[in-house]
């Protein structure tokens, strides 16, 4: 055994499988063996969802763009995430990546505050009615 991720959650002072695939790579894990743990904190994967789908609202909600991929990255550009690169002379900015293992839980907590000003401004909508239509996406 090289590599194995799980995740685990502390219960009574130990640590337990987070899931049933979890369970299973903890059951190979042989009894007797030393093992090393790297422990990372995730973030909240269900908050990752919700940026999705303040995205989707805000992808549906407008005719500029037809491709909600192509929307995203203009987003986030507009949120002011984003590095260039030139091309025939030209600055072209490029969206930085949304990759869940790249961001933190306060860099994506960030971002989503970020979107949602931009989307309250572009809908012309308040916070709560766009936090509303987000338990639609779930």
């Amino acid at each position: 055994i090289n590599k194995m991720i799980f995740y685990g959650i502390k219960k009574y002072g130990q640590i337990v499988a987070a899931g049933d695939s979890d369970y299973e790579v903890i059951k190979r894990l042989k009894e007797g063996e030393t093992y090393k743990f790297t422990v990372k904190k995730d973030r909240n994967y269900e908050f990752h969802k919700k940026v999705f789908a303040l995205l989707r609202i805000g992808f549906q909600n407008q005719s500029d763009y037809i491709c909600e991929q192509t929307y995203r990255k203009i987003m986030i550009i507009r949120t002011g995430r984003f590095s260039g690169a030139e091309f025939q002379g030209v600055q072209i900015p490029i969206a930085d990546s949304m990759n869940y293992e790249k961001m933190d839980q306060t860099k994506i907590e960030n971002l989503y505050n970020d979107l949602l000003n931009i989307l309250i401004k572009d809908m012309r909508i308040s916070s709560e009615n766009i936090e509303s239509e987000i338990v639609n996406f779930f």
